[in-house]
């Protein structure tokens, strides 16, 4: 966010013009292949706008909504990737796309880290502790993409809760105190969003697109 506020400052300091809510549509080319300008919609309006320029340069945010569980934006559609695609710009590794491993099941929303870092314990429809079996001295604290791919492979194994894609995590070994204290929005979020009591329950979680 600093750096967003940084550079808008900068923009307004050396007078760029802004279209503030304005979706891409289209980029332009010229006959010879050299962009030019590109098409956009006033979200508010729906009025079209064709902007011309000497040069095109497109910072794009993310395309997490190409996955069913994301905790992007809804606006994070892959806009930016696949309009140039479409007229012949190469998109390179696509598919190397960040998974937190303990997002609420079906919801996007993240569970912090923090849960395992204190003993939260991923576990399976056998209630193994199946971490332990992949990376057995890392366990639960091994990288999130590591870990994403646990929770995967359980999964394509059949081992998710009621044979569904997610698995649970369980923080209830831990003291009430510690849960409090270290992991307020933890237990804000499982409550809020699946009236789950993290304290005595199993949490639905699942990896996703970040």
């Amino acid at each position: 966010h600093m750096i967003i506020q940084t550079l808008y400052q900068q923009g307004i300091k050396h007078k760029v013009n802004f279209f503030d809510e304005h979706h891409l549509l289209d980029v332009l080319f010229t006959d010879d292949g050299q962009a030019c300008g590109v098409v956009t919609m006033d979200i508010a309006t729906g009025e079209l706008h064709t902007l011309h320029a000497k040069a095109v340069m497109i910072a794009t945010g993310g395309y997490g909504r190409v996955w069913s569980v994301t905790s992007n934006a809804h606006a994070g559609t892959g806009d930016g990737v696949a309009i140039p695609w479409r007229k012949g710009v190469p998109a390179m590794d696509m598919e190397f796309y960040q998974f937190h491993p303990t997002g609420l099941y079906k919801l996007g929303v993240l569970l912090s880290e923090a849960a395992r870092g204190e003993g939260g314990i991923l576990r399976n429809s056998e209630g193994e502790a199946f971490c332990a079996r992949y990376a057995p001295t890392l366990k639960d604290l091994a990288p999130r993409d590591m870990v994403s791919r646990f929770i995967y492979e359980e999964v394509r194994q059949g081992r998710g809760i009621d044979g569904k894609d997610y698995v649970h995590m369980d923080l209830t070994h831990l003291p009430p105190e510690v849960i409090d204290e270290k992991l307020p929005d933890v237990t804000d979020f499982a409550r809020t969003y699946l009236r789950v009591e993290p304290k005595t329950e199993l949490v639905p979680i699942q990896p996703t697109a970040h």
